[in-house]
């Protein structure tokens, strides 16, 4: 072949490729970008034995199975006024308390580091004179950094069996809402769409239930105690990780896609190309 057509077959071949890349290229682009904006979901995983007291310090238990980077979310009920302080290494997320001071609920977070500020102990600045306790929710899948996305307190409902559940609508698909509400002693169901994970009931009542839930979304609906009694209740929502980068699955049937399209532009090549027969 001559100099010109040797340039020129090299030029056809080299569009060839460009051709079949370019499409693919593009689907690369989007497989990035829908990989990296994609969240996971926020997973219950577990939750601690009570711990309880009547002084002034409530010794916590570990969830189990926990994980380093997992969110906890550490629930304390007490009569009121006796709001539990803040551990060292948590956040606090609310203290409500009911309208006659009969019962408290005080909610903090924390990411899991493995240490023993893990499982802290709770004090009080007076002493409870009814039996205070305490429980650890576990979770996965949360925002390493910010997990807490919202919280709401329900409103007091006064005496009776039911409260309300505080709702606020969720801004991230993906989300886990965690309910908390204290009582005076009595056990309690949580309706429909919620998993009660905790009921204690001993003197002072303490329960907890999750549910998941997406953006745009609210749930709320009652929990209930058979007979008339004071009510606390607490709705925090949790958010999910963001995605950090493309889907494996996405990612795999890109490299094939471009794997057989090349291979396609080389057979075509072979059976034009070296005969000399060019555009």
């Amino acid at each position: 072949m001559t100099d010109d057509e040797l340039e020129r077959l090299g030029a056809w071949r080299s569009g060839c490729v460009g051709a079949a890349l370019t499409p693919l290229l593009a689907i690369g682009l989007a497989c990035w970008l829908l990989g990296g904006a994609a969240r996971g979901a926020v997973a219950y995983e577990s939750i601690s034995a009570e711990s309880t007291t009547t002084s002034t310090s409530l010794s916590t238990n570990a969830p189990s199975g926990a994980q380093v980077g997992d969110t906890l979310i550490l629930c304390v009920a007490a009569e009121a006024p006796r709001q539990a302080q803040t551990p060292t290494g948590w956040t606090l997320i609310s203290y409500r308390a009911n309208s006659n001071n009969l019962i408290s609920i005080t909610t903090f977070w924390r990411v899991a580091d493995g240490t023993g500020d893990d499982t802290p102990t709770v004090t009080f600045g007076t002493a409870p004179t009814v039996l205070a306790k305490a429980t650890i929710v576990r979770l996965s899948g949360a925002d390493p950094t910010s997990p807490l996305d919202a919280y709401v307190d329900a409103a007091d409902p006064g005496f009776g069996p039911t409260v309300t559940i505080g709702t606020t609508t969720v801004t991230t698909n993906g989300s886990l809402q965690v309910g908390v509400a204290g009582n005076i002693g009595q056990s309690s169901t949580w309706s429909a769409g919620w998993t009660e994970r905790f009921d204690e009931a001993d003197t002072t009542g303490l329960t907890v239930a999750t549910a998941p839930i997406d953006a745009g979304t609210s749930l709320g609906g009652t929990v209930t105690q058979p007979s008339g009694g004071r009510w606390v209740q607490t709705t925090i929502i949790i958010k999910p990780a963001a995605g950090g980068g493309p889907s494996p699955g996405l990612l795999h049937l890109f490299m094939r896609l471009a794997d057989s399209r090349l291979r396609d532009q080389q057979r075509h090549f072979h059976t034009f190309g070296v005969y000399g027969i060019l555009p």
